[in-house]
């Protein structure tokens, strides 16, 4: 997993991981966090969180609805 993504630096503990429709995130400590769905022509089709999250696991759920069937990926930045 990369460490970082066009921005900021992720912390070195930071696990992103999809399962099914739920992603989840472990923060090492509390943060200001962005969290969003991508298709894969780069097109952002979801914010899934944006702000302060405490230190520890979060879930975030997702919706197809509206969505044509596909590859999707969620990118998480520590802003």
């Amino acid at each position: 997993m990369p460490t970082s993504v066009d921005g900021p630096v992720l912390p070195a503990a930071l696990s992103f991981r999809g399962l099914g429709r739920t992603f989840a995130l472990e923060l090492p400590k509390a943060a200001d966090v962005s969290v969003r769905a991508y298709d894969v022509s780069g097109r952002m089709v979801a914010v899934l969180a944006s702000g302060p999250l405490a230190a520890g696991s979060h879930r975030f759920a997702t919706t197809t609805a509206g969505l044509p069937s596909g590859l999707y990926f969620a990118i998480a930045t520590v802003v």
